[in-house]
């Protein structure tokens, strides 16, 4: 009789959900770039706040020198904040759109 109690006291408590297994979601950062000739926009978006949008300038010439360190920037910023890089894909093959998904865990 001991062994049916215990039993049925470990399937109670595999079957229930456990408030610490679930726990808060991770949050996310989505990031789209859009290069043209000479300017370079960043879309930054957290949750179900609005896109922020910066705006840069370059002179006219080598854009992917000029944009290269705006990307490192980018990327050295959320890693700082402790986010991970979870996804990166070019949006359009014939010009140089990306996204980046971050992803910064939730703490258990």
């Amino acid at each position: 009789m001991k062994k049916l109690f215990y039993m049925v006291g470990c399937w109670l408590v595999l079957s229930s959900s456990s408030a610490l297994a679930q726990g808060e979601q991770p949050r996310v950062i989505v990031v789209r770039t859009v290069e043209s000739v000479n300017k370079f926009y960043i879309y930054t978006s957290r949750g179900e706040e609005k896109a922020a949008r910066q705006e840069f300038k370059f002179k006219f010439g080598d854009t992917y020198e000029q944009a290269t360190p705006q990307y490192q920037k980018i990327i050295a910023t959320y890693i700082e904040q402790g986010y991970v890089l979870q996804s990166s894909t070019a949006l359009d093959k014939t010009n140089p759109n990306n996204m980046f998904i971050f992803i910064k865990a939730p703490k258990l």
